[in-house]
């Protein structure tokens, strides 16, 4: 499974939602939504191909279809 990290920022015009990393494995992922966090939402999204789920990683260490920021 591989996973990918993207920015939420909300605006006046509405969310705004950047991909920062994409294919990386779990532990590069964890490491990079430790070093954007900040001012801005982060969040490690994970896609598995076999049954097409899509999902979250959280920072509690479960995986989960409702995401939780960095």
């Amino acid at each position: 499974m591989l996973y990918s990290v993207k920015m939420s920022e909300s605006t006046e015009y509405g969310d705004i939602d950047s991909i920062i990393d994409t294919d990386l494995k779990l532990r590069d992922a964890i490491k990079t939504a430790k070093q954007n966090t900040g001012d801005k939402q982060i969040f490690i999204t994970w896609f598995r191909a076999k049954d097409g789920q899509h999902g979250y990683y959280n920072p509690d260490g479960n995986h989960s279809i409702n995401g939780k920021s960095w």
